[in-house]
């Protein structure tokens, strides 16, 4: 079945709505020359609403989280096609944190106060607590408090103001598991010394890009090509998504994530 046509190109709002508007117009425009088609820009409230626009084909091709795109991948309602590469990775890791000389053990978290992100993000909420899960205990009841500060910086600020015992954000570490980077160490030197890591999940993702499952092959195959290559689209679509460049989407990207949903329940 055809795609209605213009073709919805969609991401969720952002903190800088106007700036990512303009980004948003350019890969559309973009995106529209190389392929000799009509796009209309779309930016929704948040992930829910733009996942629920793809699975009623009123967008095309969005940016989700890996949880939501797995989700409409598992329903057969649009699948994952490219990735962004940030830091030279297209991954990164959830971890649970606490001040220096806290506790050591995600068990031992248990009755404390967390700070979250928001619902909507992966290392800050979402995979966390799959980990909490995953370890045999229930997430609902884990915490004595859960709080959320809608950005991994106030997430840290968060535990390091002794608002919360334990906060979650993202990491990426090297072969070795030394930290390269992380929520609680880009805007504050000193925070490293400060921070100490209690649970690290397995590689997550970095958000991807999905195409609907009404689109035509030959279209969705263009579209990676597109992306995956050096141009106007993928420069477009690196300067919306502050990505480097992008990689085809493989069941490989998602396979530790999938792991450790099961193992959640």
């Amino acid at each position: 079945m055809e795609p209605m046509e213009p073709f919805g190109l969609g991401i969720a709002r952002s903190n800088e709505p106007v700036a990512a508007e303009e980004q948003l117009r350019a890969l559309g425009a973009a995106i529209a020359a190389s392929l000799s088609i009509e796009v209309r820009p779309t930016q929704t409230k948040d992930y829910r609403e733009l996942a629920d626009a793809v699975a009623a084909r009123e967008v095309a091709m969005a940016w989700l989280p890996p949880l939501v795109a797995m989700e409409l991948s598992a329903r057969e309602l649009a699948e994952p096609i490219a990735l962004p590469v940030r830091n030279d990775a297209t991954s990164y890791r959830a971890a649970l944190f606490v001040t220096v000389g806290g506790p050591r053990s995600l068990s031992a978290l248990g009755g404390s106060r967390v700070a979250w992100v928001d619902r909507a993000s992966a290392a800050g909420y979402a995979v966390p607590r799959m980990m909490v899960a995953a370890a045999g205990h229930d997430p609902a009841t884990f915490f004595a408090t859960e709080s959320f500060y809608q950005s991994h910086d106030r997430a840290v600020d968060a535990v390091l103001a002794d608002l919360a015992d334990v906060g979650a954000t993202y990491c990426r570490t090297d072969e070795a598991g030394r930290v390269l980077w992380a929520g609680w160490a880009e805007h504050d030197g000193l925070y490293p010394e400060r921070v100490q890591v209690v649970a690290m999940s397995e590689p997550i993702p970095n958000d991807v890009w999905v195409i609907g499952a009404a689109v035509p092959a030959e279209r969705r195959a263009a579209l990676v090509e597109l992306l995956t290559r050096a141009g106007p689209v993928q420069e477009q679509a690196c300067r919306l998504l502050r990505a480097e460049r992008f990689v085809r989407a493989e069941p490989s990207h998602f396979g530790p994530l999938e792991t450790l949903a099961r193992r959640a329940g």
